[in-house]
């Protein structure tokens, strides 16, 4: 299923996709779900995000341009879906399915060369700190380490 999602999808999408964007996060589901265009940030002052209502807040199109103009659907047809966007993975009742999935030994074939590459690249960087993580604010750090969501429910 995996292959035929990275196939039909020019490698955007799939559970592998998936894996990797969770293991940049530090499988923390919450930022997983906000890469992958689950949550949307709400129009606050503060910084919130909420997750999208199914099925209307969805992207479901690679190509939202080639859309029929009659389409009446309320997402926002000109976005185009964020890499791992799909396939959705229901996560309402908690996030045990996914971590499965992620988990499972299908998907176990690349990574010790992946993590052999990651390894090396943090040798030759020693400490690679993301331009969003630099940014911050002492606020938004507050938040992360006193917020910690547990979907394992």
């Amino acid at each position: 299923i995996d292959d035929l999602w990275l196939k039909f999808s020019e490698g955007q999408f799939g559970y592998s996709v998936q894996k990797k964007i969770w293991l940049k996060v530090n499988k923390d589901f919450t930022r997983f779900f906000m890469k992958v265009g689950w949550m949307k940030k709400l129009d606050t002052e503060i910084e919130q995000f909420n997750y999208r209502s199914f099925p209307n807040e969805f992207m479901w199109e690679l190509n939202p341009s080639n859309k029929n103009e009659d389409d009446n659907s309320n997402n926002e047809s000109n976005e185009v879906p964020p890499e791992g966007h799909l396939p959705l993975t229901n996560a309402l009742r908690g996030t045990q399915l996914l971590t499965m999935i992620f988990t499972h030994p299908a998907f176990d074939e690349g990574d010790d060369e992946e993590n052999r590459k990651k390894e090396e690249d943090d040798d030759n960087n020693q400490v690679a700190v993301n331009e969003v993580d630099k940014k911050k604010s002492r606020l938004a750090n507050l938040r992360d380490r006193l917020f910690k969501p547990n979907y394992s429910f």
